[in-house]
């Protein structure tokens, strides 16, 4: 389903592209701006078994996602020398994502993996070159976002503390994408983004100490966004 949602974002944000060949005033795509932006989002996320603890040998790494929609709001400032713009702008995404698994531990079946996004924001950069009112670009920069992985274990029907842990942290990486931008006016536009975001690493232990465990957490969004340009 998130998957026929993206898709139709794209195809309904390039048919308006195509219709919209509209030229506004040559100091577009300069100065500030602030906007929202809705789409989908899929978290990937890597466990990796440290010390052996499940079935498979040391360093086995085991990967699990899943997606869901997501909203968040932009603002930023555009700088422009003749039709080369260079940009910063920051965001913040809201949305919750839950990526789990019960096939980390092929013996017993009875480990859940599970990381949730919570939210996400990120500062970048961007640069591009304007066609009359149609900007595309390239962008990226830090990425932070507020990321909770558990391990759970469980005995018969009841969780065994000591072998299992939740950690929630904010967690900083980097992000990289690209997108375009086309006025629909002279004081409103349309977006079209991807973006990659690596989190990097984290480490947790299990309640007893018996155990760590090393996790990874990557998130990719397309989204469109409408744009106010002051």
């Amino acid at each position: 389903m998130i998957k026929s949602v993206v898709k139709k974002n794209l195809i309904a944000c390039i048919f308006v592209c195509l219709l919209c060949p509209l030229a506004f005033a040559k100091d577009n795509f300069s100065g500030p701006y602030l906007g929202a932006h809705f789409g989908g989002a899929q978290l990937d996320n890597t466990i990796i078994d440290s010390h052996g603890y499940s079935s498979h040998p040391t360093g086995y790494e085991f990967n699990y996602d899943d997606s869901n929609l997501i909203g968040g709001f932009v603002g930023g400032y555009n700088w422009r020398i003749n039709n080369w713009v260079t940009g910063l702008e920051a965001d913040f995404n809201f949305g919750q994502i839950d990526a789990s698994s019960d096939a980390f531990d092929t013996s017993q079946y009875d480990e859940i993996v599970k990381s949730t996004h919570n939210w996400s924001s990120t500062l970048r950069g961007r640069v591009g070159y304007v066609f009359d009112n149609f900007f595309p670009y390239i962008t990226g920069g830090l990425a932070v976002a507020n990321i909770t992985n558990k391990l759970t274990d469980y005995d018969g029907a009841n969780v065994d503390p000591r072998d299992s842990y939740s950690s929630t942290k904010n967690q900083i990486g980097w992000v990289v994408g690209a997108g375009a931008e086309m006025e629909i006016s002279e004081s409103w536009g349309l977006r079209l983004e991807g973006l990659h975001m690596n989190y990097g690493r984290v480490d947790n232990s299990t309640g007893a100490n018996t155990a760590s465990f090393g996790q990874r957490n990557k998130m990719n969004t397309v989204r469109v966004g409408l744009i106010y340009f002051f």
